[in-house]
């Protein structure tokens, strides 16, 4: 057994590497929460811009649809 404990040193984590690495932990789940925003507020475009698409009906209707696409 002592031969094993020669041949691999015991692993040492630095405490500045331990840091690093709950700081990219941590800068990844602030990714993962924009990623999922953009990805929300991407689909929201993606309906209003179907909404845009639809040019069906008579000229108020058109207006009323306008007016609902604004807000």
């Amino acid at each position: 057994m002592n031969q094993v404990s020669l041949s691999y040193p015991p692993i040492r984590c630095p405490q500045n590497l331990v840091s690093q690495l709950s700081e990219n932990a941590r800068d990844h789940r602030e990714y993962n929460a924009a990623f999922d925003a953009a990805t929300k507020w991407l689909s929201q475009m993606a309906d209003r811009v179907q909404d845009c698409n639809d040019t069906a009906g008579d000229w108020h209707t058109l207006e009323d649809r306008m007016d609902a696409i604004k807000v």
